[in-house]
């Protein structure tokens, strides 16, 4: 079955494996992977990849939530799935034939952002001390 697609746009360019080793130094934790396009064998995709573990599988939904509205700002949307207290994101580009372009670089440093501010532990209260 073949999933309806976004339109392409235009201008987007994959990025160089240079340029990938380069911003991978600052995307804690993200990883470049391969797989396959289900229902279009032997045709794969790269992606890139990061685990976020949460407490519970209310933040792990929470996160999800919380990422939509920037999600749908850069109409650049992940491919990830939940599985309890994780949510697995994929990010790659449909318009340039399934590979890793700017645009995922730029979603996955925003999507750190959401979880850095979802999980940063909460200011000790003065009359807790």
């Amino acid at each position: 079955m073949r999933l309806p697609q976004p339109q392409v746009q235009d201008e987007v360019k994959a990025l160089a494996q240079a340029e990938l080793v380069k911003e991978l130094q600052v995307l804690r934790g993200w990883e470049p992977v391969e797989s396959l396009i289900p229902g279009d064998y032997p045709k794969s995709r790269q992606e890139l990849r990061k685990v976020y573990a949460f407490k519970s599988f209310r933040a792990a939904i929470q996160f999800m939530n919380k990422a939509v509205d920037p999600i749908n700002e850069v109409q650049h949307h992940p491919r990830w799935e939940n599985q309890w207290r994780t949510v697995i994101v994929y990010l790659s580009t449909w318009d340039i034939g399934l590979k890793i372009s700017r645009l995922d670089v730029d979603l996955a440093k925003v999507l750190d952002g959401i979880y850095a501010e979802l999980t940063r532990p909460s200011p000790k209260s003065s009359a807790a001390s």
